[in-house]
């Protein structure tokens, strides 16, 4: 009966349940029994916003020793991870033990799920008095080698909070199709015909001939445009008068102003040139100086599974005191990768050194492990989780700055199948840096924008999508030409903002016609903080603002001129590359969007003023001049119309062509709907997930010109005592406290003066400023960058007031301008990162402690 029993039994188990092909849990430590300090061995966490905890908790378990555990005290989506290696059409049960504390019930509770995807176990919510089996059944792809198990609390777009621990994982390959339940696909679907990932093993960037194209079309037609409206500009600079017709005078009851117009034109000579090309060249020097390292590891290695493992030789018995990491960028989830360190205790067991979690933050820099006061030949570096990309390891000895040399790798455990090997990672110890620095690594924003210009170059999913993407290719365009190091990714917007030292010196020309005005303006641009920082970090706003300057330089050749005088073709040229400099400046960021509105206002200001000059006249009918006649047709119809194209439809093409690098991703979405769900994406993370975030260095609109809160995008680490190095965003206090004085004054003085030239540069500050007045998200200093040449065009047009008034000031003024340069000079070492006495900045710099930060 017994022997017949079994059988029943071993039947009913056959037909009922799924069989397993060898039982085989592929969970690496799935009972969470193997871990250094709260930190589980082969498996990652992370939440969004880094809203959860992560710990092991002897306290609750299911079996063994010790659980996982996951705390959301604020609503978020919090995972433990760990990558599964699978076979191809496979079928496969995810399984584990789940426990519960307070979880909300009005989002998705604890659950097992697939990485990326939104498929996911049945979820725990509430408090659980026993533990709870959740499990989900799977089919990998026909290609897919991998997924990316996780143990969550909350999901995508269902954040919550509570507890949750998790034990007894199970990951098992099933014989064939499950019995009972459905399944879900473990891999995203991508379509029959995606092209193989390129290898991007190396730190050197492939550079992609769609992405070259792509900045090539562009930049193009800004570059011919400029080009051409150059060569008109020397050709008609010599006084030439060009009208579109005769405007002869048939009456002299007609107002002179109104039958005569003039076309205000401007006209440089040598001497403005070699004034330009001096200031040029000086900021030039100032600002490559000690930009960055034009080098960085590139050889690299990626692994390929959980467990991976090899052996170090140092070449002798060696005291490592530190061993220094540089992270790389790899396609498969470059974002991760944990390496576990152990050294030989010379008896020929291996000893837990340290781990290295890579972070976001983690790409591109070099890191550091500390090592114990140890003696050691052999080091072992065992892949907890696979997945990022490794450049290079460095060790220093106890007592030496100097890397050691003659590292080899003496046994390895590795995949085939993965990226480079691991001798890669010790074949350029001479770039390391024992001293870290700005120098030798990313910094502050660097590690989105640079770091999404590489991904372009090499046709990767792009990490960061919440700006338009134009910033980031002209970054990756140094990227091509340098290498991605930090010379290479700094340099391209570092020569814009060389750029705008010459276009502020012709944008002051325009404005106050006098050559020193001019220098002026440019002096101040060239001796301002924040265009000196800000231009030198591989961030975006640089772009976005040399753009709004001259959309704005050439509207207000529009505004200045009357149209008529001009001729209709002639007129239409300031406007055609106003508009394409506003699509430039678009797609680049979201503020050259809110100077649309006031290129807007000033088109429509020139046509009232123009409409009026017409009705004036029109009154005198064959006695006019003959542009009335031409008026209503071509100088208000027609241009109308022909704005929607300039401001309008071209914009919109150069804003879709920055997106062509979207397009180039292996298996990644290509439908033109890409285009508009980033959009709202954009605006759902500006307007809704920024929100709710904190950040030390924050700051309110009214804050900015008098710079309570500047923002620090670099502290020097491996300083000696009582040395500081930082690099802070901040305004030149000579500028930034007299611009808001002569902001108020030149709103005055032109009004009294019925000045209408400065309407453009009112209607700059307003349009790029007070936008700001009504934003809830958190901001910072640097948004108030755009808003700065034109303060400073403010503080010329008062010089220029007070001058003709009371000439004796120029004494006044020549010392103003001193003083500009002198706090420069004072606060160039927190600027730059140049190393000084901390004493120092205490005395000199610290003006305001507890807010100011250097």
């Amino acid at each position: 009966m017994r022997f017949v029993s079994a059988l029943i039994l071993a039947f009913t188990l056959m037909v009922c349940v799924p069989a397993y092909a060898e039982n085989t849990n592929l969970a690496a430590n799935p009972g969470f029994e193997e871990f250094d300090g709260n930190d589980p061995y082969f498996w990652t966490s992370g939440s969004w916003q880094n809203n959860g905890a992560f710990t092991l908790d002897t306290s609750q378990v299911h079996s063994g020793k010790s659980s996982a555990l996951i705390i959301n005290d604020k609503a978020t989506d919090s995972r433990f991870k760990q990558e599964i290696k699978v076979k191809s059409n496979a079928y496969y049960r995810l399984s584990c033990w789940v426990k519960t504390e307070n979880v909300g019930t009005g989002a998705k509770g604890a659950n097992i799920s697939i990485d990326g995807l939104l498929a996911a176990s049945q979820d725990v919510k509430g408090t659980s008095e026993d533990w709870t089996y959740v499990e989900l059944y799977g089919k990998s792809g026909s290609s897919q080698k991998s997924f990316v198990l996780t143990l969550g609390l909350g999901g995508y777009s269902s954040e919550n909070t509570g507890k949750a621990w998790f034990d007894d994982v199970v990951v098992e390959e099933l014989e064939g199709e499950p019995a009972i339940g459905s399944f879900v696909n473990l891999f995203k679907q991508e379509p029959d015909n995606v092209a193989p990932k390129k290898d991007v093993s190396s730190g050197a960037p492939s550079v992609n001939p769609v992405f070259i194209l792509s900045l090539i079309i562009v930049l193009m037609i800004p570059g011919i445009m400029l080009y051409l409206n150059y060569r008109r500009n020397m050709k008609t600079g010599k006084g030439k008068k060009t009208l579109p017709v005769k405007n002869t005078v048939r009456s002299s009851a007609i107002p002179t102003d109104l039958s005569e117009p003039k076309a205000v034109k401007l006209k440089l000579d040598k001497k403005d040139f070699i004034i330009m090309a001096a200031m040029t060249l000086i900021y030039l020097l100032m600002a490559v100086l000690n930009l960055g390292n034009p080098s960085a590891p590139e050889t690299s290695w990626t692994p390929d599974g959980t467990g991976e493992s090899f052996v170090v030789d140092l070449g002798k018995e060696a005291n490592p005191a530190r061993i220094y990491y540089y992270g790389g960028l790899g396609h498969d989830r470059p974002n991760e990768g944990k390496y576990r360190l152990q050294y030989d205790d010379g008896t020929g067991n291996f000893v837990q050194l340290g781990t290295i979690t890579k972070k976001i933050g983690d790409i591109f820099s070099w890191k550091f492990i500390a090592a114990p006061n140890i003696k050691t030949r052999y080091l072992k570096v065992i892949v907890d989780t696979p997945g990022g990309t490794m450049n290079e390891f460095t060790i220093f000895e106890q007592g030496s700055k100097a890397p050691l040399t003659g590292v080899t790798v003496k046994e390895k455990d590795t995949a085939d199948t993965g990226k480079g090997q691991p001798e890669n990672l010790f074949d350029e110890p001479e770039k390391a840096d024992y001293k870290r620095s700005y120098m030798s690594g990313m910094i502050f924003d660097e590690i989105y924008h640079a770091r999404t210009a590489f991904e372009f170059l090499n046709g990767m999913q792009p990490y960061e999508w919440t700006h338009p993407p134009l910033g980031k290719l002209l970054i990756s365009l140094g990227i091509a030409l340098f290498g991605m190091n930090p010379f290479g990714w700094r340099i391209i917007g570092t020569l814009f903002g060389v750029a705008m030292i010459p276009i502020m010196y012709l944008f002051g020309r325009k404005l106050f016609g006098k050559k020193f005005y001019a220098f002026c303006t440019a002096f101040l641009m060239m001796f301002d903080f924040m265009h000196f920082g800000l231009t030198r970090i591989a961030t975006i706003d640089v772009y976005g603002t040399f753009f709004i300057i001259l959309m704005y330089y050439f509207m207000y050749d529009y505004f200045a001129n009357k149209s008529y005088a001009l001729g209709f073709k002639q007129s239409l040229r300031p406007l055609f590359l106003s508009g394409m400099f506003f699509g430039l400046g678009a797609a680049s960021k979201w503020i050259g969007l809110y100077a649309g509105g006031g290129l807007a206002l000033l088109f429509f200001l020139t046509k009232y003023q123009e409409y009026r000059d017409y009705q004036n006249l029109a009154r005198y009918k064959a006695k006019a001049p003959s542009w009335v006649k031409d008026f209503m047709p071509f100088y208000l119809y027609r241009t109308i119309l022909l704005c929607i194209p300039f401001f309008v439809i071209i914009p919109g093409i150069i804003y879709a062509l920055s997106y062509i690098p979207f397009f180039n991703v292996p298996g990644g979405e290509n439908d033109l709907g890409l285009i508009l769900r980033n959009q709202s994406s954009m605006f759902r993370y500006h307007s809704k997930d920024v929100l709710n975030s904190t950040h030390p260095f924050s700051s309110f609109w009214w804050e900015w010109p008098l710079m309570r809160r500047p923002l620090e995008s670099y502290l020097g680490a491996d300083l000696p005592a009582g040395i500081s190095s930082s690099m802070t965003i901040i305004g030149n206090p000579a500028i930034w406290w007299a611009g808001i004085v002569a902001i108020i004054a030149a709103v005055i003085l032109a009004v009294k003066k019925k000045d209408r030239k400065m309407t453009a540069i009112f209607a700059a500050i307003a349009f790029q400023y007070l936008p700001w007045v009504g934003v809830s998200r958190i901001v910072f200093i640097y948004h108030f960058f755009s808003t700065v040449p034109f303060m400073i065009l403010s503080i010329v047009y008062v010089i220029k007031a007070l001058l003709e008034k009371y000439p004796e000031m120029k004494t006044l003024v020549y010392t103003y301008l001193v003083l500009v340069f002198v706090l420069f000079v004072m606060f160039y070492p927190v600027l730059s990162g140049l190393e000084v006495p901390r004493w120092y900045v205490d005395i000199f710099l610290l003006w305001f402690k507890g807010k100011w930060i250097f």
